[in-house]
């Protein structure tokens, strides 16, 4: 009989907000016909702006949980939870942060934390059967963010080509999916040639501060 080889355990560590770098806060200065233009599209529409918040198993320590009553009594109107990343790791935190927004009336959306260096479809799949259970009580009404902000070695194009398997791959599976990213990171990771499968999805364009 063959010898079945168990696969290596990867040490690997899930990706912690507080090492972003000054650089991914930069945001891209537009230019003045940019700014005019924006004003423009502003005054002639009616825009409607909701508050929400980013969390993961990294805002919660002993004593001090998230406090999702709190959240919503202070204005905010929806969360958006970390609930896996790359094809190997699963939020901890994330099913009862779900659990408890939606207790709360809090409009709730997840993100995958994206790795470069895996298949896309691979990731996205990975990410569907683990947030089933959430998926299955908000009937598919919701977003699955892939969360690109982190290079593992593997060349633009392959990042690319594996970020579009990631949204095609989700919206075959029935659901609606976006790209969270800073400008800068964006710039850097995704580079500055504008990519036409990108407007096929929603876009979250974060701007991180220090804070």
């Amino acid at each position: 009989m063959p010898t079945l080889v168990s696969p290596p355990i990867l040490d690997l560590p899930d990706f912690n907000p507080i090492s972003r770098q000054g650089t991914d806060f930069i945001e891209i200065v537009p230019s003045i016909l940019n700014i005019s233009i924006a004003k423009l599209k502003w005054i002639f529409s009616i825009e409607a702006f909701v508050d929400g918040v980013d969390l993961s198993h990294w805002n919660w320590s002993v004593g001090r949980e998230p406090d999702f009553k709190v959240i919503k009594d202070n204005g905010f109107d929806f969360v958006i939870l970390k609930s896996t990343q790359g094809n190997w790791f699963i939020d901890e935190k994330f099913e009862p942060g779900w659990i408890a927004a939606l207790d709360n009336d809090l409009v709730t959306m997840l993100y995958h934390f994206f790795e470069g260096r895996i298949g896309g479809a691979e990731q996205a799949r990975y990410c569907i059967e683990k947030s089933q259970a959430f998926l299955k009580v908000v009937d598919g009404k919701t977003i699955i963010w892939d969360d690109i902000e982190k290079a593992y070695g593997e060349r633009m194009d392959q990042r690319q080509n594996r970020a579009k398997a990631f949204n095609q791959t989700v919206v075959g599976e029935g659901f609606e999916t976006g790209n969270y990213s800073s400008p800068g990171l964006w710039k850097s990771l995704m580079g500055t040639t504008p990519l036409s499968w990108v407007n096929d999805y929603w876009q979250w364009d974060a701007h991180w501060t220090p804070a």
